[in-house]
């Protein structure tokens, strides 16, 4: 059985100091002259979200790498947000979304993660809002707000003319949080 492997050595997306967090995977093997391990590096699900969507927005990557990588990604950040939650690591879950809506807020890339993602991350935002497992005061205002923060900032983009002039958005838009 093979496995492949996609080695990254630039990560687009992710400050420089964020790839200083990843983690390493050691992987023993053993050739006919040596018996060794091999260290790789593995990005955090959240970096790992972040590059994919740069990958296509800032690179222009649409090959059947990229997307597959792309559209798996924030199906793998879910995951893991799951899994620290089925942990009792609530406050990784947490940071992770607070991570989550800042990257789809504030970056240039994360703005446009929903237009080229076939799974909007957004929606790993609106599950964690109903999950028990997280603090109801979190649940309450910090979702909460990023929501109706990323919600409001994507239909005040919606709305821009050519000319750079905003329409109001719409009634049912600011409703929809």
């Amino acid at each position: 059985m093979w496995i492949e492997i996609d080695f990254i050595t630039n990560v687009i997306g992710v400050r420089s100091d964020l790839e200083k967090l990843a983690v390493e995977l050691l992987v023993p093997y053993r050739t006919r002259e040596v018996a060794d391990i091999l260290a790789i590096p593995v990005m955090h699900p959240l970096h790992c979200f972040q590059s994919r969507v740069a990958n296509v927005t800032r690179l222009g990557r649409t090959d059947d790498t990229a997307m597959r990588q792309l559209h798996a990604s924030p199906i793998v950040l879910e995951h893991y947000i799951e899994e620290q939650l089925v942990a009792g690591d609530s406050r990784e879950a947490q940071r992770v979304l607070r991570g989550l809506a800042d990257f789809l807020q504030n970056d240039a890339d994360g703005r446009r993660a929903h237009e080229v993602c076939r799974y909007d991350p957004m929606a790993i935002l609106d599950r964690a809002a109903m999950d028990d497992r997280l603090d109801r005061r979190f649940r309450g205002f910090n979702i909460a707000g990023m929501t109706l923060r990323l919600r409001l900032g994507r239909e005040m983009r919606r709305a821009r003319t050519a000319f750079g002039r905003l329409f109001p958005p719409a009634p049912d838009a600011v409703n929809a949080s």
